[in-house]
Protein backbone atom coordinates (compact mmCIF):
# COMPACT_ATOMS: atom_id res chain seq x y z
CA UNK A 1 0.00 0.00 0.00
CA UNK A 2 1.47 3.71 -0.98
CA UNK A 3 0.46 6.35 1.18
CA UNK A 4 1.36 9.57 0.56
CA UNK A 5 2.21 12.29 3.19
CA UNK A 6 2.50 16.49 3.06
CA UNK A 7 1.85 19.33 0.93
CA UNK A 8 2.41 20.08 -2.49
CA UNK A 9 5.77 22.21 -2.18
CA UNK A 10 7.55 18.89 0.38
CA UNK A 11 5.71 15.31 0.25
CA UNK A 12 6.99 12.09 1.45
CA UNK A 13 5.33 8.07 -0.33
CA UNK A 14 5.27 5.51 2.41
CA UNK A 15 5.24 1.91 1.33
CA UNK A 16 3.66 0.02 4.00
CA UNK A 17 3.94 -3.16 4.77
CA UNK A 18 7.13 -2.96 2.38
CA UNK A 19 6.89 -6.78 1.91
CA UNK A 20 7.96 -6.70 -1.67
CA UNK A 21 11.57 -5.44 -1.30
CA UNK A 22 11.81 -9.60 0.24
CA UNK A 23 11.58 -10.08 -3.66
CA UNK A 24 14.84 -8.38 -4.75
CA UNK A 25 16.53 -8.92 -1.26
CA UNK A 26 15.61 -11.72 0.39
CA UNK A 27 14.14 -11.79 4.07
CA UNK A 28 16.38 -8.91 4.67
CA UNK A 29 14.93 -5.66 5.33
CA UNK A 30 12.12 -4.46 8.03
CA UNK A 31 8.73 -5.05 6.12
CA UNK A 32 6.39 -2.80 8.19
CA UNK A 33 7.02 0.27 6.13
CA UNK A 34 9.43 2.70 4.41
CA UNK A 35 9.88 5.79 3.25
CA UNK A 36 9.98 5.32 -0.34
CA UNK A 37 9.52 8.83 -2.03
CA UNK A 38 10.59 12.41 -0.78
CA UNK A 39 10.55 15.68 -3.06
CA UNK A 40 11.20 19.30 -2.22
CA UNK A 41 9.74 21.58 -4.39
CA UNK A 42 9.66 19.16 -7.59
CA UNK A 43 13.08 17.36 -6.36
CA UNK A 44 13.38 13.63 -5.63
CA UNK A 45 15.86 13.02 -2.81
CA UNK A 46 15.63 8.85 -2.98
CA UNK A 47 15.73 5.71 -5.11
CA UNK A 48 13.09 3.60 -4.98
CA UNK A 49 14.20 1.53 -1.85
CA UNK A 50 14.30 4.83 0.24
CA UNK A 51 14.71 4.84 3.75
CA UNK A 52 14.46 1.19 4.51
CA UNK A 53 15.82 -0.28 8.07
CA UNK A 54 17.61 -3.48 9.29
CA UNK A 55 18.42 -5.35 12.17
CA UNK A 56 21.26 -7.17 13.31
CA UNK A 57 23.69 -8.08 9.48
CA UNK A 58 26.43 -10.02 11.09
CA UNK A 59 28.33 -11.44 14.49
CA UNK A 60 28.10 -10.69 17.35
CA UNK A 61 24.86 -9.23 16.75
CA UNK A 62 23.53 -12.03 15.51
CA UNK A 63 19.44 -12.25 14.92
CA UNK A 64 17.67 -12.64 18.14
CA UNK A 65 18.03 -16.69 18.42
CA UNK A 66 20.03 -17.47 15.61
CA UNK A 67 23.72 -18.37 17.22
CA UNK A 68 21.04 -20.56 19.64
CA UNK A 69 19.50 -22.62 16.79
CA UNK A 70 20.04 -25.52 15.42
CA UNK A 71 20.21 -26.75 11.60
CA UNK A 72 16.15 -26.79 10.32
CA UNK A 73 15.40 -24.57 13.44
CA UNK A 74 13.76 -20.88 13.93
CA UNK A 75 15.29 -17.65 14.94
CA UNK A 76 13.44 -14.02 14.55
CA UNK A 77 14.34 -11.55 12.44
CA UNK A 78 12.98 -8.22 13.44
CA UNK A 79 11.09 -6.67 11.32
CA UNK A 80 10.60 -9.50 9.53
CA UNK A 81 9.63 -12.60 11.42
CA UNK A 82 10.80 -16.41 12.17
CA UNK A 83 13.19 -17.44 9.72
CA UNK A 84 15.04 -21.13 9.24
CA UNK A 85 18.64 -21.51 10.26
CA UNK A 86 19.57 -23.80 7.44
CA UNK A 87 23.25 -25.13 8.63
CA UNK A 88 25.89 -24.18 10.74
CA UNK A 89 27.42 -21.46 9.02
CA UNK A 90 27.41 -18.19 10.70
CA UNK A 91 24.59 -16.00 9.91
CA UNK A 92 24.95 -13.68 6.43
CA UNK A 93 22.24 -10.67 5.60
CA UNK A 94 22.42 -11.55 1.80
CA UNK A 95 21.69 -15.35 2.37
CA UNK A 96 18.03 -15.98 1.53
CA UNK A 97 16.92 -18.02 4.36
CA UNK A 98 13.24 -19.59 4.37
CA UNK A 99 10.55 -18.09 6.05
CA UNK A 100 8.50 -20.13 8.21
CA UNK A 101 6.52 -17.27 9.25
CA UNK A 102 5.87 -13.40 8.45
CA UNK A 103 4.94 -11.49 11.69
CA UNK A 104 2.15 -9.71 10.58
CA UNK A 105 2.18 -5.44 10.70
CA UNK A 106 -0.93 -3.46 11.58
CA UNK A 107 -0.80 -0.32 10.19
CA UNK A 108 -2.55 2.88 11.57
CA UNK A 109 -2.61 6.90 9.44
CA UNK A 110 -2.52 9.49 11.33
CA UNK A 111 -2.10 13.54 10.60
CA UNK A 112 0.80 13.36 8.93
CA UNK A 113 2.39 10.44 10.19
CA UNK A 114 1.67 6.55 10.00
CA UNK A 115 2.49 4.09 12.74
CA UNK A 116 3.16 0.53 12.41
CA UNK A 117 3.01 -2.44 15.04
CA UNK A 118 4.67 -6.09 14.67
CA UNK A 119 4.82 -8.75 17.59
CA UNK A 120 6.60 -11.74 17.33
CA UNK A 121 7.36 -14.63 19.86
CA UNK A 122 8.66 -18.40 19.27
CA UNK A 123 8.66 -20.76 21.53
CA UNK A 124 12.41 -21.25 22.53
CA UNK A 125 11.38 -18.21 24.69
CA UNK A 126 12.99 -15.60 22.21
CA UNK A 127 10.60 -12.67 21.19
CA UNK A 128 9.79 -9.00 20.42
CA UNK A 129 7.64 -6.05 20.06
CA UNK A 130 8.10 -3.35 17.47
CA UNK A 131 6.79 0.15 16.74
CA UNK A 132 7.53 2.35 14.14
CA UNK A 133 6.35 6.20 13.41
CA UNK A 134 7.02 7.79 10.22
CA UNK A 135 6.18 11.26 10.42
CA UNK A 136 6.72 14.10 8.59
CA UNK A 137 6.71 18.29 9.38
CA UNK A 138 5.68 19.70 5.72
CA UNK A 139 6.44 23.33 6.84
CA UNK A 140 9.69 22.33 7.93
CA UNK A 141 11.16 19.42 5.03
CA UNK A 142 11.37 17.49 7.94
CA UNK A 143 11.24 13.40 7.79
CA UNK A 144 11.25 11.59 11.63
CA UNK A 145 11.42 8.22 12.44
CA UNK A 146 10.19 6.86 15.98
CA UNK A 147 11.90 3.43 16.75
CA UNK A 148 10.52 1.37 20.13
CA UNK A 149 11.56 -2.15 20.88
CA UNK A 150 10.47 -4.33 23.61
CA UNK A 151 12.22 -7.67 24.59
CA UNK A 152 8.88 -9.93 25.23
CA UNK A 153 10.99 -13.01 25.66
CA UNK A 154 13.48 -14.62 28.71
CA UNK A 155 16.73 -14.26 26.99
CA UNK A 156 18.20 -10.96 26.14
CA UNK A 157 18.29 -9.77 22.96
CA UNK A 158 21.59 -7.73 21.63
CA UNK A 159 19.71 -5.53 18.79
CA UNK A 160 21.98 -3.25 16.09
CA UNK A 161 19.69 -1.61 13.74
CA UNK A 162 20.61 1.01 10.75
CA UNK A 163 18.75 2.74 8.08
CA UNK A 164 20.53 2.32 4.37
CA UNK A 165 19.28 5.59 3.23
CA UNK A 166 19.14 5.38 -0.10
CA UNK A 167 19.79 8.78 -1.40
CA UNK A 168 20.01 10.68 -4.61
CA UNK A 169 19.47 13.74 -5.58
CA UNK A 170 17.13 14.82 -8.77
CA UNK A 171 18.11 11.60 -10.31
CA UNK A 172 21.70 12.73 -11.49
CA UNK A 173 24.75 10.64 -11.73
CA UNK A 174 26.80 9.40 -8.75
CA UNK A 175 29.87 11.38 -9.31
CA UNK A 176 31.97 13.87 -7.67
CA UNK A 177 28.89 16.23 -7.55
CA UNK A 178 28.36 14.55 -4.27
CA UNK A 179 29.91 15.48 -0.54
CA UNK A 180 29.14 14.01 2.95
CA UNK A 181 29.94 16.12 5.97
CA UNK A 182 30.44 13.81 9.37
CA UNK A 183 32.16 14.03 12.49
CA UNK A 184 33.40 10.41 12.97
CA UNK A 185 36.98 9.85 13.75
CA UNK A 186 37.93 7.78 10.42
CA UNK A 187 41.57 8.19 10.34
CA UNK A 188 43.20 8.72 7.35
CA UNK A 189 43.04 5.58 5.05
CA UNK A 190 40.22 5.92 2.06
CA UNK A 191 39.64 3.24 -0.68
CA UNK A 192 40.18 5.36 -4.34
CA UNK A 193 36.54 6.07 -4.84
CA UNK A 194 36.59 9.03 -2.36
CA UNK A 195 38.93 11.40 -0.95
CA UNK A 196 38.84 12.21 2.60
CA UNK A 197 39.82 15.54 4.43
CA UNK A 198 38.63 17.86 7.49
CA UNK A 199 35.10 15.60 8.25
CA UNK A 200 34.23 15.56 4.83
CA UNK A 201 34.26 12.54 2.10
CA UNK A 202 34.05 13.88 -1.28
CA UNK A 203 33.47 10.81 -4.05
CA UNK A 204 36.38 11.57 -6.54
CA UNK A 205 35.04 9.62 -9.78
CA UNK A 206 32.10 8.60 -11.47
CA UNK A 207 30.68 5.31 -9.23
CA UNK A 208 30.20 2.71 -12.56
CA UNK A 209 30.18 -0.60 -9.51
CA UNK A 210 29.21 -1.18 -6.13
CA UNK A 211 31.45 0.25 -3.39
CA UNK A 212 31.19 -0.40 0.59
CA UNK A 213 33.32 1.14 3.23
CA UNK A 214 32.84 -0.34 6.94
CA UNK A 215 34.37 1.29 10.02
CA UNK A 216 33.95 0.82 13.41
CA UNK A 217 34.12 4.63 14.36
CA UNK A 218 31.57 5.88 16.84
CA UNK A 219 30.43 9.44 17.96
CA UNK A 220 28.20 10.18 21.01
CA UNK A 221 24.68 11.41 20.60
CA UNK A 222 25.56 15.04 20.12
CA UNK A 223 27.84 14.12 17.57
CA UNK A 224 25.33 11.48 15.79
CA UNK A 225 24.78 14.35 12.49
CA UNK A 226 26.01 13.83 9.00
CA UNK A 227 25.06 15.76 5.78
CA UNK A 228 25.04 14.62 2.59
CA UNK A 229 25.01 17.61 -0.46
CA UNK A 230 24.75 17.49 -4.01
CA UNK A 231 26.94 20.25 -5.73
CA UNK A 232 24.82 19.94 -9.13
CA UNK A 233 21.26 20.66 -7.79
CA UNK A 234 22.18 21.97 -4.95
CA UNK A 235 20.55 20.25 -2.45
CA UNK A 236 21.51 18.39 0.92
CA UNK A 237 19.95 16.23 3.06
CA UNK A 238 21.24 16.08 7.44
CA UNK A 239 20.57 13.51 8.60
CA UNK A 240 20.59 13.08 12.73
CA UNK A 241 20.19 10.81 15.92
CA UNK A 242 18.98 11.28 19.37
CA UNK A 243 21.43 8.08 20.02
CA UNK A 244 25.03 7.45 20.24
CA UNK A 245 26.26 6.19 16.92
CA UNK A 246 28.04 2.93 17.30
CA UNK A 247 29.58 2.65 13.81
CA UNK A 248 29.41 4.55 10.35
CA UNK A 249 29.34 2.85 6.99
CA UNK A 250 29.06 4.44 3.45
CA UNK A 251 27.72 2.36 0.54
CA UNK A 252 27.49 3.63 -2.97
CA UNK A 253 26.07 2.47 -6.29
CA UNK A 254 25.77 3.95 -9.96
CA UNK A 255 22.24 5.02 -8.45
CA UNK A 256 22.47 6.21 -4.69
CA UNK A 257 24.69 7.13 -2.02
CA UNK A 258 23.69 5.58 1.47
CA UNK A 259 25.46 7.08 4.52
CA UNK A 260 24.64 4.16 7.54
CA UNK A 261 24.33 5.24 11.12
CA UNK A 262 24.35 2.34 13.22
CA UNK A 263 22.71 2.07 16.89
CA UNK A 264 23.01 -0.82 18.99
CA UNK A 265 20.67 -1.77 22.46
CA UNK A 266 20.54 -4.64 24.51
CA UNK A 267 17.50 -5.63 26.12
CA UNK A 268 16.89 -7.71 28.90
CA UNK A 269 13.46 -10.17 29.11
CA UNK A 270 10.90 -7.08 29.39
CA UNK A 271 13.33 -4.35 28.81
CA UNK A 272 12.37 -1.22 26.06
CA UNK A 273 14.84 0.75 24.04
CA UNK A 274 13.48 3.98 22.11
CA UNK A 275 15.45 6.29 19.39
CA UNK A 276 14.77 8.43 16.85
CA UNK A 277 16.03 9.35 13.05
CA UNK A 278 15.38 13.28 12.13
CA UNK A 279 15.82 13.78 8.59
CA UNK A 280 16.15 17.55 7.08
CA UNK A 281 15.52 18.20 3.61
CA UNK A 282 17.36 21.58 1.91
Amino acid sequence: MLIRLGTSSFNIAVTAPMTECMDEYGPRFDTLGAVTGINLNGVDFCTRQGLIDEFNIHAPFSPPGFDEAKPGEVFLKIGVGELVRPDGNIYKFSHAYDIRKTAPAVIMQRENEIVMEQACRIGNGWGYEYRKIIRIVPDEAVVEIEYLLKNTGTHVIRAEQYNHNWFNFGGKAVDESYSLEHSFPLGDHAPAWFKMHDGMICLSEKITGAHYYPSNASVPAEGNRIRLSHSGTGRSVTASGDFAAARFSLYVDPAAVCPEIFVRATLEPGASEKWTRRYQFQ
